[in-house]
């Protein structure tokens, strides 16, 4: 049971994230919502889980460097929920045919991106190089979904409680999974893994589902953005969780990636659409 706990606990903490993230979206709007759910939050139990691991510097980077590589991918899954719905028109099946294609085309790239990495030799530098390049695509994306973004409505029903807890499921277990790749030294999986879009997935179904497709699809622009907090947070962690420990280390990302990151991206939303 001691072997299972330091997989356990950071599933549990972001199954908690996971579900506290689709009550802001559903409460507050698709803007505020949507930024706040892509607060550096599931996240924080992964990559203590993978520094516990392994919290050799080089090899911890490894993982942390993936990360916002996979927030890259999982712009474009919340791409495929923006676009798509809008295109298909009023099909019976839209919803169906949306989270196929942007869940077959993020586990796809995922796969590629894992195998490439893991044939190239470890190069600390590189890797960091490939993390910030990245998360500068991932700010001119997000920037470029918000402009003229369509409506981002509050709801106006309750989510369920089952949908609640089947997202928390999805979250928590993704991350469990991520923490346990790390454990088996497979670093680059698990950076990936750690940021599979169980929150996004869960968060445009549950939404859809309760609310119909206008939350959802509002919400994607500003998730696209605020994913850049995630990002900064991983790099800022490769480099002060193995310098300070990882409570501090993980105090100073998080601070880093909701000033840096989160934060900018509500006041500029915020600017361009008074009142949300």
């Amino acid at each position: 049971m001691n072997d299972l706990l330091p997989i356990l606990v950071p599933g549990f903490a972001a199954a908690l994230a996971a579900i506290l993230v689709t009550l802001a979206i559903e409460r507050l709007g698709g803007q505020l919502g949507g930024i706040l759910g892509t607060l550096p939050l599931t996240v924080v139990p992964a990559s203590l889980g993978l520094f516990h691991a392994d919290p050799r510097a080089d090899v911890f980077s490894t993982a942390m460097s993936a990360i916002p590589l996979g927030m890259l991918l999982n712009v474009a899954f919340l791409g495929v929920w923006r676009v798509w719905p809008i295109r298909a028109g009023d099909r019976s099946t839209v919803l169906m045919e949306t989270l196929g294609v942007s869940l077959g085309f993020w586990i796809l790239a995922a796969l590629v991106l894992v195998l490439v990495r893991e044939a190239l030799s470890p190069n600390m530098t590189r890797d960091v190089l490939v993390g910030v390049a990245a998360l500068m695509t991932t700010v001119v994306l997000g920037v470029r979904a918000c402009r003229d973004a369509p409506p981002a409505p509050k709801g106006n029903r309750r989510v369920s409680f089952r949908v609640l807890l089947l997202r928390g499921i999805g979250a928590g277990a993704a991350i469990a999974c991520g923490v346990a790749l790390g454990r088996a030294g497979w670093m680059t999986a698990a950076g990936m893994a750690s940021v599979f879009p169980a929150i996004f997935l869960t968060s445009m179904l549950a939404t859809w589902m309760a609310q119909g497709r206008a939350v959802p699809i509002g919400a994607s622009g500003p998730m696209m953005l605020g994913s850049v907090a995630v990002s900064i947070y991983a790099l800022v962690c490769a480099f002060t969780m193995p310098w300070v420990g990882s409570v501090w280390g993980s105090m100073l990302g998080w601070i880093a990636g909701s000033v840096f990151g989160s934060l900018p991206a509500y006041l500029w939303l915020r600017k361009r659409a008074p009142g949300v």
